[in-house]
């Protein structure tokens, strides 16, 4: 039987790891979505850095409008506000960056130390999805500049359906051994927002090389819509450089990266 998630041992932990307890913290045994949950709060005025989490998504969203498998057996579905700016050289487009970073050190943390980024934001471990991260601009107009930043972490499942199971894993499966949720939660929360601090301050740079630090490795064949090509670098707007075909650069704003093998 999994154990329920306590905010209470969510402060706790943000406490311990010097991260901000003076927050709003909502547990829901199930929602559609943590984060569509989340945007209501923040359009009835809750600050930046609100949670929600949830023990069951009914309509959990991936990437594209893609659905992410949100089964009541332990895993971790979040999402955090983050107040960011709407400037397009600001910290806006390198907050999914972030948020991919602090979860590959928190899943690392956790034991997963193998997991590596796919761009932008997705986590890997040996060719299988451990996490997804989703990015989403609620009530532009209400609150300029805010982001909800949805994760979905598959800690205890140790099965997925036809369709999936033979792409993702989870955190039973790697590590063998139970992981609180409230610990992996805080840690993901502390580091994506110490990492917008750093980009407040410092600018984009340490947060790139820290991404291509955890990413798997550059020189993959990759196709992403109707562009094929070899991976090579992030650009300073963090977006994938691909090498084509013909020798010539292009930048990725979006998409969902699929390898190729051609």
């Amino acid at each position: 039987m999994t154990q329920p998630f306590l905010g209470e041992n969510l402060l706790c932990e943000l406490a311990r790891r010097g991260a901000c307890t003076e927050r709003t913290v909502a547990v829901r045994d199930e929602v559609g979505s943590t984060s569509t949950e989340l945007a209501e709060l923040l359009k009835r005025g809750a600050a930046s850095g609100a949670v929600v989490v949830a023990r069951r998504q009914t309509a959990g969203r991936g990437r594209q409008g893609r659905t992410w498998f949100s089964p009541g057996s332990g895993d971790l579905y979040l999402s955090l506000g983050v107040q960011a700016d709407a400037k397009p050289d600001g910290l806006m487009p390198v907050v999914p960056l972030a948020a991919g970073v602090a979860a590959v050190d928190a899943l690392v943390e956790a034991g997963a130390t193998a997991a590596r980024l796919k761009w932008p934001n997705d986590v890997m471990l040996d060719g299988r999805k451990l996490a997804g991260i989703l990015c989403e601009v609620p009530h532009p107009v209400q609150r300029p500049g805010m982001l909800v930043v949805g994760i979905g972490v598959n800690v205890g499942a140790r099965s997925f359906p036809g369709e999936i199971a033979g792409i993702a894993t989870s955190l039973a499966l790697v590590v063998g051994r139970t992981v609180p949720l409230e610990v992996l939660a805080a840690a993901w929360i502390a580091e994506l927002e110490k990492w917008v601090d750093v980009v407040r301050r410092n600018g984009r740079s340490g947060l790139l090389a820290a991404w291509k630090e955890r990413a798997l490795p550059s020189g993959r064949r990759v196709r992403v819509g109707g562009i094929e090509g070899t991976t090579v670098d992030l650009d300073g707007n963090g977006r994938l450089v691909l090498r084509l075909d013909d020798g010539s650069l292009r930048s990725i704003s979006g998409g969902i990266v699929e390898d190729a093998t051609s």
